[in-house]
């Protein structure tokens, strides 16, 4: 999973990037805002995304301790019973997992897009 956030964090500094560069702008096209246009929008998906894979990597970086912790217990190097180091639940780590991979399939048509990546 490290690998698809990787990607997406990529994509969100070029974005982001593309923003403080001054090339985009608000427009419109037979009625429609012309989208991902607008510095603002631009700018707020890029932090609502960011905030979705902070998420996961926190998730991930507990799950490591956890993971650790266990294998130390299991190893006798440890007392008692292991305590599970993880404040974000299981089902939700589930959810950042597809929503990571949904995030990243916005660039699709990028070359280092991993096809396995596709929800």
């Amino acid at each position: 999973m490290s690998d698809v956030v990787a990607f997406i964090r990529a994509r969100l500094d070029e974005d982001e990037a593309w923003v403080d560069r001054g090339e985009c702008e608000c427009g419109w096209h037979q009625g429609w805002p012309v989208l991902p246009s607008c510095p603002d929008r631009v700018l707020a998906q890029v932090a609502a995304m960011r905030a979705i894979v902070d998420r996961l990597e926190v998730a991930h970086a507990e799950e490591e301790v956890a993971m650790q912790d266990y294998a130390d217990w299991l190893a006798g190097r440890v007392g008692g019973q292991p305590s599970p180091a993880r404040t974000i639940p299981e089902d939700e780590v589930l959810g950042l997992q597809v929503a990571a991979r949904t995030l990243a399939s916005v660039w699709a048509d990028h070359p280092d897009y991993d096809k396995d990546w596709t929800v």
